[in-house]
């Protein structure tokens, strides 16, 4: 039954088309943003362990970043 209006010629208003593109593109967008930034996450994560430098002593686990804006953190 949907089809019908369809091929007989008639279409749905641009108001209501309009509307729809506008809900989608405010649901899409984000959906689109966060699915980049899964796709990302892991070379960024591989790239900051590629900078990691790790020590071991009798009684702790140091590690230090080659970059700057990190801290090195110590385990004991």
């Amino acid at each position: 039954m949907a089809l019908l209006p369809r091929i007989a010629g008639s279409h749905m208003s641009s108001g209501v088309t309009g509307s729809f593109g506008i809900i989608f593109s405010l649901f899409g967008l984000p959906l689109i943003g966060s699915g980049l930034s899964m796709l990302w996450t892991p070379f960024i994560e591989q790239r900051r362990a590629a900078q990691a430098i790790y020590g071991l002593t009798d009684q702790r686990l140091l590690r230090n970043f080659a970059d700057r804006n990190r801290k090195g953190a110590s385990t004991s």
